[in-house]
């Protein structure tokens, strides 16, 4: 008869680091091969961090940012807890709690899913004394044979001072832990880059490394799969897709759940928002902004226009930096709202004369009415004038329309490189590229988008750059898609048979 026991799952080892751990990419740790995977979320705090890969949602969802949060009365920050989690985390089931071990992970006190004696924290004097104790404890919990997953969060690695000597101090003895754990053990590792850019993912012991470019996952990602190697629920929300480096047990549909959320957080935002405005206790200052900032760009990243205006808005009444006023005015400009925009602009020119920002924010005005003043502006501005990646796409855009050709493409060719060319961005330059008979390069930059489902205009431009490109195959797919959904549209129509 065949074997109908499950194979048992692997000890999986969870690291979230704060900071760069090793000075380049290893291609081998703990004696075993190493993957390393691009992340493409905003880089985030370590609480934050640590809580999205134990949840697999944004920071948008499950509130947890920071170390530090106010207390019921906004004034006072106290450690953040398991009270400020509004999403369960992976081990909140009868049979993954008992079974997960975490040490200095954020948001875990009082966590009612976690047996107390399970979550564990090291003690030491500075950041490296505390990490390698945290690994120590990390050994202790991996002997016992109950242990199914280990959550070890390492901090201090964001301080530039004596970051190399405490990186090699914890790679060091990690590389000695890890190496003792049975050699099914999975690892993953989230930390930042060498260069301290973004966030990326290690993996011990994952799939055999290939000679293929590994695409790029997200922190909500990584969290998706802890779920699937832990054999944790997989809640609703969740983000579940294909992480490159990692073999996945199938997602059963009549296995999805309804998870258990808080609709509220304990902590009254508005009103500590409004007291770090008026405060002037720097940590007070320092978590609000780091907070707010963080948000902000991952509602940049989910293209949530109005919630990233709210965000920057309350960002600029703490601080007033230009990052929160230009979010304040790419957000009016997406929802079209023009009072807004004037008001925002008005604003920049104000409190940044004679800055990029100021002529970016003109250029945005006056584009529709006064579009050759609008030009002379956007032509004295070159993509490497732009202190924000964020600014790319619409200083290209602005630059097409007002004619300038090549400055408009080269900020949206920056934009597509750098991971921050929004669907309208890369419609506007596939729309350019072919314009000057470049439909291979229009095919590109569209890469997804202009489907059957979508905007027709989108489908419509698809449609001509996969006609040009020769791809007849493709394009009879998506113009009968088009028929069929825009039946007797006479745009559509003139599409097929141009």
């Amino acid at each position: 008869m065949p074997d109908t026991h499950p194979t048992p799952l692997p000890l999986v080892v969870l690291i979230a680091a704060d900071g760069p751990l090793w000075p380049e990419h290893p291609t081998e740790l703990a004696g075993r091969h190493v993957q390393h995977v691009a992340i493409k979320s905003p880089l985030t705090p370590l609480a934050g961090l640590a809580t999205t890969m134990a949840t697999g949602v944004s920071p948008l969802t499950h509130d947890v940012v920071t170390n530090w949060v106010p207390d019921e009365t906004g004034e006072t920050l106290v450690s953040v807890s398991a009270a400020h989690r509004l999403f369960p985390a992976f081990w909140s089931d009868d049979t993954l709690g008992p079974a997960t071990v975490t040490i200095d992970w954020p948001a875990t006190q009082g966590d009612s899913d976690l047996p107390e004696s399970h979550c564990r924290s090291s003690t030491g004097d500075t950041p490296k004394a505390r990490s390698l104790a945290a690994i120590n404890l990390l050994n202790e919990a991996a002997s016992a044979p109950s242990t199914r997953a280990i959550a070890l969060a390492l901090g201090g690695l964001s301080h530039r001072k004596d970051r190399e000597g405490t990186a090699i101090a914890i790679t060091s003895e990690l590389d000695r832990t890890l190496a003792a754990l049975p050699s099914t053990t999975l690892v993953l590792i989230v930390h930042q880059t060498p260069e301290g850019t973004q966030h990326q993912l290690t993996i011990i012991g994952g799939d055999a490394p290939t000679d293929q470019h590994a695409p790029a996952t997200t922190l909500s990602g990584v969290g998706g799969a802890i779920r699937r190697l832990t054999g944790a629920a997989l809640s609703h929300g969740v983000v579940f897709g294909r992480t490159p480096g990692l073999t996945l047990p199938p997602i059963d549909p009549a296995q999805r759940t309804i998870p258990a959320i808080r609709l509220a957080s304990p902590v009254d935002w508005e009103k500590s928002i409004q007291i770090a405005g008026e405060a002037s206790d720097a940590e007070h200052m320092t978590m609000m902004t780091r907070r707010l900032a963080c948000l902000c760009r991952y509602a940049f990243a989910r293209r949530d226009w109005e919630r990233m205006g709210k965000l920057a808005g309350d960002l600029a009444s703490i601080r007033g930096e230009p990052f929160e006023h230009w979010m304040t005015l790419l957000a009016a400009s997406r929802v079209n709202d023009q009072e807004r925009l004037e008001t925002a602009a008005a604003t920049c020119v104000a409190r940044f004369p004679e800055s990029p920002l100021a002529t970016l924010a003109q250029g945005m005005v006056q584009i529709a009415t006064e579009p050759e003043a609008a030009s002379s502006l956007l032509a004295t501005l070159s993509a490497s004038d732009l202190p924000m990646d964020t600014m790319l796409g619409v200083h290209g855009r602005l630059c097409i329309r007002a004619g300038l050709h090549e400055l408009g493409r080269a900020s949206l060719e920056q934009a597509m490189q750098r991971g921050v060319a929004t669907v309208v961005d890369r419609i506007a330059l596939a729309g350019h590229l072919l314009q000057f008979g470049q439909p291979d390069r229009a095919r590109a930059a569209l890469g997804s988008v202009g489907g059957p489902g979508g905007p027709k205009n989108w489908a419509l431009l698809r449609l001509r750059v996969l006609k040009a490109c020769g791809a007849s195959s493709a394009a009879e797919s998506l113009s009968q898609a088009l028929i069929e959904r825009h039946p007797g549209d006479a745009d559509v129509r003139a599409a097929i048979t141009g």
